[in-house]
């Protein structure tokens, strides 16, 4: 008996048995039979404007490999394969720089309101692509993208925090939209063992280390020595009209913090 090819264009088959991949059906595991046949299609382009709301807006897209390039401007809140279903069965922030390994048929996406932001995904089948650290200019104007993610603001300080005081990276009317922590890090040094507590939180300044949602901490657990340097990497998804503070337990003598993050 004559065996069927792996792979036969979609309007060929009659009972497809396998999910198709950029017009191909796969009749069985996709890595065996894509490794064995070198299927590779070109790269396709999805360009979504972020001007307005959305949510459940679903995309015929099939692949196995999805980036943001880092063209991007704006971040999808949330981002699921193969879910038609309006409940969230488990999304992905997406900002540039990300990307995913794995089949796809359709995605599902939902973002906010993100004026003149857009979105540029690349996907295709046994292609991949990760980015990199990159600086050019246009316009006369110079963009960096480190680390996979491209932030929008910073917050860095050196001022040493009074007990039971705040330093403030944004405040709830900055945020209207939503924000997204890229990465933070810092060091704290006190006379008495201290935390430097990072919190998000609606209304007004926190005034204790646990008055807000908690978003990590840096300590020096002993008298009158800087704690070790702490990254926090994210992202870390922060909702609308909170703001962001970091709040010292106790009178600093020597502080560092440094923050990256995007405000939608």
């Amino acid at each position: 008996m004559a065996m069927r090819p792996p792979y036969k264009k979609r309007e060929d088959l009659r009972h497809p048995a396998g999910p198709d991949y950029n017009d191909y059906e796969q009749p069985a595991p996709g890595e065996f039979y894509r490794a064995r046949s070198q299927i590779v299609t070109m790269w396709r382009k999805l360009v979504i404007p972020l001007d307005v709301t959305s949510n459940n807006v679903v995309f015929e897209i099939t692949g196995d490999f999805i980036y943001c390039d880092m063209g991007s401007t704006g971040v999808l809140t949330t981002l699921e394969f193969n879910n038609q279903m309006a409940d969230e069965a488990g999304g992905f922030l997406v900002g540039p720089g990300w990307y995913h390994r794995g089949p796809f048929t359709l995605a599902k996406m939902a973002w906010q309101a993100q004026p003149g932001k857009v979105m540029k995904l690349l996907y295709a089948t046994g292609l991949e692509a990760y980015p990199g650290t990159i600086g050019f200019t246009i316009n006369g104007t110079t963009l960096t993208a480190e680390q996979g993610s491209e932030y929008g603001a910073s917050y860095q300080s050196n001022t040493q925090l009074v007990a039971g005081t705040t330093s403030q990276v944004f405040s709830p009317a900055q945020n209207p939209n939503g924000a997204v922590i890229w990465q933070w890090s810092g060091i704290t040094c006190s006379a008495n063992p201290n935390s430097v507590c990072l919190i998000a939180k609606a209304g007004v300044a926190p005034i204790g280390q646990i008055d807000g949602d908690v978003l990590g901490l840096i300590d020096s657990p002993i008298l009158a020595q800087i704690g070790e340097a702490q990254l926090f990497k994210g992202p870390f998804r922060i909702a609308k009209n909170k703001g962001l503070w970091f709040f010292s337990a106790n009178t600093e003598t020597a502080a560092i913090r440094g923050l990256q993050f995007t405000l939608l």
